[in-house]
């Protein structure tokens, strides 16, 4: 069987073959060394980096296609690799598993290379059991489309021509309808529903990671046991306390060893913020989460505030507008609205400086997103009244009542009473709030409301599937050919809250948005998509003004000096890139001598 776990004298000679490529590096290495002066002074060997961190509860699972909350996402990435990876400078998608790609002219078809003789399957023990195989990829995404699986992340495969279909069958779904096929051993083909530029970016999210077929056939919902496990990723599990700890050690037999810094993880299981804090002011932790109930304490240490970093969370918080309701079916009394919302205040001293003002829809560190330079709607009180009186409103004479709808509780009451506020002060508009309780806000400004019942203004956040514009502007707003919705999932990820729109709850019918956004979705050249994407960003937020961006979600981060890492937490975060200065670290824990490096 194609994916079959080796055992015995197979697993010794992919063993073999593996450690010869390495000696044979290290011959190449020690014949440069013999040829350098004698007089050189030899070099200094660095320690190996260990990093000890915070996974603050435990995983629920070690399943690629069943991960969605953060403990989960964050060791299922350092254990499995997907075709693709991301950029953390850029979110841009760069090789993983697979070392290149092609696309058809027509966008429909996907063919992937994988890293042949390369990427090995592994134990726990550091064993190789057999290569990453084309069939494996096959064998994991039907799994994931599966409905017996149930994984609650399959909707982002549905591009896969079948998927869909497999996902919602009654009875027995047709698996080999899926259009996944391994042309040969190291080359997999995708059929896709429509032509998908994005289609790459969802290939490195977990449900979409390779799993060992054979060890999943043959050890059914127990495969992910320690003792069963077979990962192809950059760390292994090497131990696992569940409510203690948490260790993972560098997979020396990784494809891409030499980006992976880190021999080891000491992940420390500590839920209770307040513990934590006082691991990391111990120099026990190199970096941490700071969540709201501690953000006030962090906030007034100078000390903890000089390694506080304010990194980018992947969620976005806007109203929207009921573009056919007057008087905002007028897109200057919308633009007027967006302009006169104070944003920074809303971020300072509204939320407590814990998020950052929202000039675009899509946040920081997303595939297309504007350059910061690039401004899409400010916070500018003249214009704002200079378009009111443009719209026939001057100091708002002449203007109805409006509604703005949110869900009952916090934070959104205090953000609709600072705008409307706002709104009645600079516009001279009245303006009534409504708190609609949260299991009925879907439903209540979905675009199928009778419009007399219909809130002008109402709620909605984003939370990023995958960092890419499509998954933005596209699958929220643009509608098909017929003019009807997009289907509207929501970010699914467990810890993450989204407001999702209802059935077109702008009632916006299809217009330029949706042409650039078709465009963008075919068009393979990455700077034309990101001119696509800007042009639709200017289109959906100050053109049409459809929505008004208010803030994107933040968390906030403290890290050592000594610990240089980066942010990119889509779908957990990945330790590759992160790297330590041992001798500054135990030189901060008063420690002689260092920390012997642990064995791989």
């Amino acid at each position: 069987m194609i994916g079959t776990v080796k055992k015995g004298s197979d697993a010794s000679a992919i063993l073999m073959r593996h450690l010869a490529r390495r000696l044979v590096f290290l011959i190449l290495i020690l014949a440069v060394t013999a040829c350098r002066d004698t007089a050189e002074a030899p070099e200094v060997v660095a320690e190996p980096m260990v990093l000890d961190y915070n996974f603050v509860s435990d995983p629920t699972t070690l399943d690629p296609a069943l991960a969605i909350d953060t403990a989960s996402l964050n060791v299922v990435r350092q254990l499995f690799d997907g075709l693709t990876a991301f950029d953390p400078a850029t979110a841009e998608v760069v090789p993983g598993l697979a070392v290149a790609w092609d696309v058809s002219q027509n966008g429909f078809t996907y063919t992937f290379r994988l890293r042949e003789g390369m990427a090995l399957w592994v134990n726990q023990r550091g064993e190789p059991q057999g290569e990453v195989l084309a069939e494996d990829v096959v064998y994991s995404i039907k799994r994931a489309c599966a409905p017996e699986t149930a994984s609650p992340s399959a909707y982002l495969l549905f591009i896969i021509s079948g998927c869909e279909e497999a996902y919602t069958a009654v009875g027995i779904p047709d698996l080999d309808s899926i259009a996944v096929r391994a042309i040969d051993r190291f080359t997999v083909e995708f059929m896709l529903v429509q032509p998908a530029a994005h289609f790459p970016a969802i290939l490195g999210m977990p449900v979409a990671f390779p799993v060992p077929a054979a060890a999943v056939d043959s050890y059914g919902t127990t495969w992910t046991e320690p003792q069963n496990l077979i990962t192809n990723g950059a760390y292994l599990l090497a131990e696992w306390r569940p409510g203690e700890r948490l260790t993972l050690d560098r997979n020396p037999v990784y494809y891409d060893a030499a980006s992976v810094s880190l021999v080891r993880v000491n992940g420390t299981i500590a839920p209770d913020p307040t513990t934590a804090l006082t691991l990391y002011q111990q120099n026990g932790l190199d970096s941490m989460r700071v969540p709201p109930e501690i953000a006030e304490w962090v906030l007034a240490d100078e000390a903890l505030r000089g390694q506080l970093a304010q990194a980018p969370d992947p969620c976005t918080y806007a109203y929207g507008f009921t573009l056919d309701k007057p008087p905002l079916d007028n897109a200057r009394v919308r633009r007027a609205l967006s302009l006169a919302i104070d944003r920074p205040y809303i971020t300072g001293q509204v939320l407590g400086q814990m998020h950052t003002p929202a000039y675009h829809f899509a946040p920081p560190g997303t595939f297309g997103v504007p350059p910061g330079e690039t401004q899409g709607i400010e916070t500018d009180v003249r214009a704002a009244q200079e378009l009111m009186v443009a719209a026939g409103y001057p100091g708002g004479a002449g203007f109805p009542p409006i509604t703005l709808m949110a869900p009952a509780g916090e934070p959104h009451a205090a953000i609709a009473a600072a705008v409307s506020s706002g709104w009645s002060r600079d516009l001279g508009i009245q303006v009534t709030v409504v708190e609609q309780a949260e299991e009925g806000y879907e439903a209540a400004i979905d675009g199928t409301v009778p419009l007399n019942e219909a809130p002008h203004v109402w709620v909605l956040s984003w939370c990023a599937d995958y960092p890419d514009e499509h998954n933005w502007l596209s699958e929220v707003f643009a509608l098909n050919q017929s003019g009807g919705a997009p289907r509207m999932v929501g970010s699914r990820f467990a810890d993450r809250v989204t407001i999702v729109p209802g059935e077109n709850s702008t009632r916006r019918i299809p217009g330029r948005l949706d042409e650039l956004t078709a465009q963008a979705s075919s068009e393979q050249d990455p700077e034309l998509r990101r001119d696509l994407y800007a042009q639709a960003e200017q289109t959906l937020i100050v053109d049409e003004a459809m929505i008004a961006p208010i803030y994107h979600q933040t968390v906030l981060v403290l890290t050592k000096p000594w610990l240089d890492r980066d942010y990119l937490s889509i779908a957990g975060q990945s330790f590759k890139g992160w790297t330590v200065d041992m001798s500054a670290k135990h030189e901060a824990r008063g420690e002689a001598t260092a920390t012997p490096p642990p064995s791989e």
